[in-house]
């Protein structure tokens, strides 16, 4: 059994259509859990509908907390099942996305499991833009600065879900980041680049033309230095630190070393800055992360 879980926050524009999508996975043994983080708009009145609908559908409504510990409260509450899938609201499931994930991971394995997928970017009304990239060769380094895929390609399994909800932290960037560095740390990591899913660029009327070349580089730009990104992922260091720095082998240890407020490593910012392991999966986000470690932003 799958448990699909859901946070929503004002998405009665596009949460049917996700929904939907769910309804038509060819994979049918499945259940939704839906938490709504406090929305003013028609949401709940569309989440009641579909519950009332579908058995295997059902939702709460919490405080609004944000998305990262929406999810992270979600995956605590829910019942047990052997997988959950998380699931974002204005996106769209293509029909074989967990019957992939089925043929990728056997049931019964007892180490803790993450799966992700390739994706597509889409615009307002899931036109194909262009396709995702993910990291496909996961380690501690090329993801202590970058999550690996976006969440809504992720699915964990039961093993996974006890290590994260035993230890939720204070301060996350994002619950698939977290989930993947616990993942890559303490665990194992399964990767399917096939694309499985259709992600809504809500802020983009890009053509998928512009969408490639320089368009598309300054779009990372500005995701890369756009608002508090490098304190955000400081204190997501610390804490990951703080919860399981003591339970890491010594070779992830030293790169969590490099990012943490420990004093007494001499050279801090020249051992960042030389050291020959990447902190990304691409090229430009390397180039640039490497830019600010230079100038001392991170």
């Amino acid at each position: 059994m799958i448990g699909i879980l859901v946070s929503t926050y004002n998405g009665d524009k596009y949460i049917e259509e996700q929904l939907d999508s769910i309804l038509n996975q060819s994979y049918k043994e499945y259940s939704v859990f839906i938490r709504d983080d406090g929305s003013s708009d028609n949401t709940v009145n569309i989440l009641e509908k579909y519950c009332t609908n579908h058995d295997n559908f059902s939702f709460f409504i919490g405080q609004n907390i944000g998305y990262s510990k929406s999810f992270l409260e979600l995956l605590s509450k829910v019942p047990q099942c052997d997988y959950y899938a998380f699931c974002d609201q204005d996106d769209f499931w293509e029909s074989y996305k967990l019957e992939y994930f089925i043929e990728k991971v056997k049931i019964g394995i007892n180490n803790p499991i993450l799966y992700y997928s390739n994706y597509y970017i889409c615009d307002n009304q899931l036109n194909v833009l262009s396709d995702g990239e993910i990291n496909t060769s996961p380690s501690l380094n090329n993801i202590i600065l970058q999550c690996p895929s976006n969440g809504m390609t992720m699915v964990i399994n039961h093993k996974m879900r006890e290590v994260v909800i035993d230890k939720i932290p204070d301060t996350t960037y994002g619950h698939d980041w977290w989930i993947s560095l616990v993942a890559i740390s303490l665990g194992e990591i399964v990767i399917d680049e096939r694309q499985t899913v259709k992600w809504r660029r809500n802020d983009n009327s890009l053509t998928g033309k512009e969408y490639r070349g320089i368009p598309k580089q300054l779009l990372r730009l500005k995701k890369v230095f756009g608002g508090e990104r490098f304190q955000k992922t400081q204190k997501q260091i610390v804490d990951f630190n703080r919860i399981y720095g003591e339970s890491i082998d010594s070779d992830k240890m030293n790169i969590l070393n490099l990012f943490t407020y420990d004093s007494d490593i001499k050279f801090k910012y020249l051992k960042k800055l030389m050291c020959k392991k990447k902190y990304s999966f691409r090229k430009l986000d390397e180039i640039l992360f490497r830019f600010c470690i230079f100038f001392r932003l991170i």
